[in-house]
Protein backbone atom coordinates (compact mmCIF):
# COMPACT_ATOMS: atom_id res chain seq x y z
CA UNK A 1 0.00 0.00 0.00
CA UNK A 2 1.53 3.61 -0.90
CA UNK A 3 0.54 6.15 1.04
CA UNK A 4 0.46 9.84 0.54
CA UNK A 5 1.12 12.73 2.20
CA UNK A 6 -0.95 16.41 1.23
CA UNK A 7 0.52 19.52 2.47
CA UNK A 8 -1.88 21.59 3.27
CA UNK A 9 -1.87 25.62 1.70
CA UNK A 10 -1.68 28.03 3.77
CA UNK A 11 -3.77 30.97 2.56
CA UNK A 12 -2.70 33.05 5.68
CA UNK A 13 0.03 35.16 3.81
CA UNK A 14 -1.01 38.54 3.50
CA UNK A 15 -0.26 39.48 -0.39
CA UNK A 16 1.68 42.46 -0.70
CA UNK A 17 0.91 44.34 -3.91
CA UNK A 18 3.83 45.36 -5.96
CA UNK A 19 3.69 49.15 -7.88
CA UNK A 20 5.47 49.94 -10.38
CA UNK A 21 6.59 53.90 -11.21
CA UNK A 22 5.58 54.74 -14.67
CA UNK A 23 7.58 57.84 -16.13
CA UNK A 24 5.96 59.98 -19.17
CA UNK A 25 8.82 61.82 -20.95
CA UNK A 26 8.20 64.76 -23.97
CA UNK A 27 11.17 64.19 -26.74
CA UNK A 28 13.17 66.25 -24.33
CA UNK A 29 13.50 64.29 -21.20
CA UNK A 30 10.92 67.04 -19.73
CA UNK A 31 8.65 65.17 -17.54
CA UNK A 32 4.56 65.21 -18.42
CA UNK A 33 3.46 62.64 -15.65
CA UNK A 34 4.96 60.68 -13.29
CA UNK A 35 2.50 57.73 -11.96
CA UNK A 36 2.26 55.09 -9.86
CA UNK A 37 0.77 51.60 -11.41
CA UNK A 38 -0.27 47.92 -9.82
CA UNK A 39 1.89 45.53 -11.00
CA UNK A 40 0.41 43.79 -14.06
CA UNK A 41 -2.23 47.06 -14.73
CA UNK A 42 -1.53 49.09 -18.01
CA UNK A 43 -0.80 52.61 -17.54
CA UNK A 44 -2.51 55.33 -18.68
CA UNK A 45 -1.28 58.56 -19.35
CA UNK A 46 -3.98 61.03 -18.12
CA UNK A 47 -2.18 64.28 -19.03
CA UNK A 48 -2.98 66.97 -22.15
CA UNK A 49 -1.72 65.68 -25.70
CA UNK A 50 2.34 66.39 -25.90
CA UNK A 51 3.30 68.89 -27.67
CA UNK A 52 6.78 69.87 -29.86
CA UNK A 53 7.32 73.28 -30.73
CA UNK A 54 7.86 73.77 -34.69
CA UNK A 55 11.83 74.57 -35.30
CA UNK A 56 13.06 75.90 -38.82
CA UNK A 57 12.15 72.86 -40.56
CA UNK A 58 9.53 71.23 -39.48
CA UNK A 59 5.74 70.76 -37.99
CA UNK A 60 5.51 67.96 -35.19
CA UNK A 61 2.22 66.14 -34.79
CA UNK A 62 1.98 63.49 -31.43
CA UNK A 63 2.46 60.11 -32.51
CA UNK A 64 2.43 57.57 -29.52
CA UNK A 65 4.61 56.79 -27.13
CA UNK A 66 8.09 55.11 -27.25
CA UNK A 67 8.41 52.01 -26.52
CA UNK A 68 4.98 50.97 -26.95
CA UNK A 69 3.17 50.61 -23.76
CA UNK A 70 2.58 47.30 -21.80
CA UNK A 71 1.18 46.05 -18.53
CA UNK A 72 3.55 46.99 -15.45
CA UNK A 73 5.83 44.44 -14.87
CA UNK A 74 9.09 46.77 -13.71
CA UNK A 75 9.75 50.99 -13.80
CA UNK A 76 9.30 51.93 -16.95
CA UNK A 77 9.39 55.14 -19.16
CA UNK A 78 8.04 56.27 -21.91
CA UNK A 79 8.98 58.64 -24.51
CA UNK A 80 6.10 60.83 -26.60
CA UNK A 81 6.86 60.54 -30.32
CA UNK A 82 6.27 62.81 -33.18
CA UNK A 83 5.79 62.86 -36.71
CA UNK A 84 7.63 65.43 -38.10
CA UNK A 85 6.15 67.34 -41.17
CA UNK A 86 8.77 69.08 -43.43
CA UNK A 87 8.33 72.91 -44.08
CA UNK A 88 8.95 73.65 -47.42
CA UNK A 89 9.31 77.50 -48.24
CA UNK A 90 10.04 78.91 -51.34
CA UNK A 91 8.96 81.02 -54.70
CA UNK A 92 9.30 79.06 -57.75
CA UNK A 93 8.77 80.50 -61.28
CA UNK A 94 6.15 78.39 -63.77
CA UNK A 95 7.01 78.18 -67.20
CA UNK A 96 3.91 79.55 -68.89
CA UNK A 97 2.90 82.14 -71.67
CA UNK A 98 1.75 85.55 -70.92
CA UNK A 99 2.30 87.26 -67.49
CA UNK A 100 4.81 84.88 -65.47
CA UNK A 101 3.12 83.37 -61.90
CA UNK A 102 4.72 82.16 -59.67
CA UNK A 103 4.32 78.66 -57.44
CA UNK A 104 5.08 79.48 -53.11
CA UNK A 105 4.58 77.30 -50.71
CA UNK A 106 4.24 78.03 -46.95
CA UNK A 107 3.63 75.55 -44.40
CA UNK A 108 2.25 72.92 -46.77
CA UNK A 109 -0.14 75.00 -48.43
CA UNK A 110 0.35 76.12 -51.95
CA UNK A 111 -0.62 79.39 -53.41
CA UNK A 112 -0.34 80.92 -57.61
CA UNK A 113 0.82 84.44 -57.55
CA UNK A 114 0.21 86.17 -60.80
CA UNK A 115 0.06 89.77 -60.85
CA UNK A 116 -1.27 91.30 -57.82
CA UNK A 117 -3.76 88.27 -57.53
CA UNK A 118 -2.98 85.04 -55.23
CA UNK A 119 -5.03 81.78 -55.71
CA UNK A 120 -5.16 79.28 -53.94
CA UNK A 121 -3.91 75.39 -56.47
CA UNK A 122 -7.63 75.26 -57.26
CA UNK A 123 -8.14 78.63 -58.45
CA UNK A 124 -10.28 80.70 -56.14
CA UNK A 125 -8.55 84.20 -55.80
CA UNK A 126 -7.47 84.55 -52.09
CA UNK A 127 -6.42 88.45 -52.35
Amino acid sequence: TKQITIGAISDDTPVVPVYYTIRFENWNGTLLENISVLEGTMPVYSGATPTRPDDAQYTYTFAGWTPTIVPAVANATYTASYIAVPKQQGLYDLQTEGEQPHKLLINGVIYILRGEKIYTVTGQEVK
